[in-house]
């Protein structure tokens, strides 16, 4: 998968068209394009402004500002770099929409027949039609993009060509939206040359105006739908623009969505928003400080995408055990370990480091400070530290293969993620954030307030001696608790609940569930589907919510005897003859029958 990078400048000062050059709007300079060519990014969007490169509807191009662009397009092509060319005007020019009486199609085709024949010679170029149309419907947005794309061809460019949907043209809302059904079905093109354009925030609103993340886990969220659906049918996928801050969360929500992406080929490439030497203290810059002097810092989410532009060496015969570079107590920058192709064994050192895994099955030890570990592919084991403490607060991805991750002896935060295969996660002491991800995961929780997602697959969730949040996901899983007050939500499929001897509560969510009560004192809602309740010995007082026989839903003693009682409020409570109770909210003791209990 390619990656690259949105060089913001030229899209700027549209208060001001077609405004000055170097005072309302800018363009990269070599100097920028060698910073992130030399990093590996293979691909630049470069968003102007239509009304710039064409001062009037069915006019001649621009010709300064298509100096410009040549400038970009050729110099980038001397570093190895494609350059997206893609006006920055959100479905609309000249002040109205396109595909209006005052904007027609035929004047957008118009544009872009001019500007294709100009770039129809430079192989590096790719067409991206529109920067998030989002007023259009998603039919009325077809009809514009069809015409724009007749006349490329018609101007007799073969190049590659970007298509966004309508409405933002947010990955989240392809499939909810009928982006899908329109857009996806609707695109003509004689030579079948295009990918899908589409954007991904990670803020509440996927909007891009919010510096929080939803989670460490939402980006993987977001991308799931338009994920499958275009393995589905066979289509490809363009991220043009996404972008976090620099709080830990949210790099680890970056690295996740971008290890995402990289395992599922439909996702032909990603460029992220943005650099450009205008944007000052903007929450998602990627622009270095102090490029053109010896003192160049990359920013933090830099070194998370350069982990993915690096290339494996190619090695053979056995794998050597490694020991990375000695840092010092700071924020090493030499500290940036990478595994071989062998099953490499490495012990990183102290320092916050960032490390990337190669393709074997490798042993990777933490260090007392914050690190970014990446399993990568193979079968991996990522331990803590080699001795217990307060080691720094990882994040941990697995990333391919059947990887075991074991924090149990950390006693600092952590964020745990297994992504594909088989999994095994183990948290430690401190407030930990675990995820599966794919596969049939097996997931412990330690001692912390912890938060714990199986998502897909048939996973296996316990929980520790902390006040913990499971939750089960899709699949069949089985969650099972072994202390503390802990919340379960068994969501998706048919789950197996075990409370705990403390103050648990049980969702089972949708299928058929078993919610089995435990010595604690637990309340227990199996909400949709026949569900079963088990209530063995010792047990305390339970309580059901939402029991419906109707629906199925019965109650299993394991032989005990019962005898029917009022509880204060007049509910129904059930006296188990081997000690405990289970009171059933919303029944009365004479609704109470036999055809209750299995």
């Amino acid at each position: 998968m390619k990656l690259g990078i949105n060089l913001a400048g030229p899209d700027f000062g549209t208060g001001k068209l077609p405004g000055r050059l170097g005072t309302d709007y800018t363009y990269p300079t070599t100097q920028e394009i060698d910073y992130y060519a030399g990093k590996g990014m293979s691909v630049l969007r470069l968003p102007f402004i239509w009304e710039r490169a064409q001062l009037s509807e069915n006019g001649p191009l621009n010709a300064s500002e298509l100096a410009q662009m040549d400038t970009v397009v050729g110099y980038a092509a001397s570093r190895g770099m494609q350059v997206i060319l893609e006006p920055h005007n959100f479905g609309s020019g000249f002040g109205h929409l396109i595909g209006s009486a005052e904007t027609p199609d035929s004047a957008f085709a118009d544009f872009w027949g001019r500007l294709a024949s100009h770039f129809a010679g430079r192989d590096n170029v790719i067409f991206g039609l529109m920067n998030e149309p989002h007023a259009q419907t998603a039919q009325q947005w077809l009809g514009s993009a069809n015409a724009a794309i007749a006349a490329i061809r018609s101007a007799g460019a073969r190049q590659e060509i970007l298509v966004p949907g309508s409405y933002w043209s947010g990955a989240h809302s392809w499939v909810s939206s009928d982006n899908d059904t329109v857009i996806g079905r609707g695109v003509v093109d004689p030579l079948n040359n295009f990918a899908f354009e589409v954007h991904q925030y990670l803020d509440s609103d996927s909007s891009g105006t919010h510096a929080t993340v939803v989670s460490a886990s939402i980006g993987v969220e977001r991308l799931t739908a338009i994920t499958q659906w275009a393995e589905a049918t066979n289509n490809r996928l363009f991220l043009g623009e996404f972008g976090v801050a620099q709080d830990a969360t949210s790099l680890a929500a970056l690295a996740n969505m971008v290890a995402y992406m990289r395992a599922h080929p439909v996702w032909e490439g990603a460029t992220y928003w943005a650099a450009g030497p205008w944007w000052g203290d903007y929450m998602f810059t990627i622009e270095p400080t102090g490029l053109g002097s010896n003192q160049v810092v990359d920013r933090p989410q830099m070194d998370v995408l350069e982990n993915f532009l690096i290339t494996l060496p190619s090695q053979s015969g056995p794998a050597p055990s490694i020991q990375s570079p000695v840092g010092t107590r700071g924020p090493d920058v030499i500290t940036r370990p990478v595994g071989t192709l062998g099953p490499d064994l490495i012990t990183l050192p102290l320092g916050s480091v960032t490390f990337l895994g190669g393709a074997g099955n490798d042993t990777v030890y933490g260090s007392l400070d914050a690190e970014l570990i990446y399993g990568n592919q193979g079968d991996d084991l990522l331990v803590a530290g080699r001795t217990a403490g307060p080691y720094g607060h990882d994040s941990v991805f697995g990333g391919q293969g059947q990887d075991v991750i074991d924090y149990s002896a950390s006693s600092d935060d952590s964020f745990i993620y297994g992504n594909l295969g088989d999994d095994t996660l183990s948290g430690g002491s401190g407030d930990d954030v675990l995820y599966g991800g794919q596969g049939q995961d097996l997931i412990r929780v330690g001692m912390g307030r912890n938060l714990a997602y199986g998502n897909l697959g048939d996973d296996t969730l316990v929980g520790g001696s902390g006040n913990s949040t499971l939750y089960g996901g899709q699949g069949q899983d089985l969650i099972s608790l072994e202390a503390g007050d802990n919340l379960v939500f068994g969501n998706l499929g048919n789950d197996t609940l075990v409370g705990g001897p403390g103050y648990d509560t049980l969702f089972g969510g949708q299928g058929d569930d078993v919610l089995t009560g435990g010595s604690g004192d637990n309340t227990l809602s199996g909400d949709l589907g026949a569900d079963r309740y088990v209530f063995g010995q010792p047990s305390r007082t339970s309580k059901i919510l939402g029991f419906n026989p109707a629906e199925g839903d019965r109650i299993d003693l394991r032989g005990q005897s019962y005898t029917v009682v009022a509880a204060a409020d007049g509910d129904a409570l059930l006296a188990l003859s081997g000690g405990g109770s289970v009171r059933l909210t919303g029944i009365r003791p004479a609704q109470v029958d036999a055809s209750f209990f299995s």
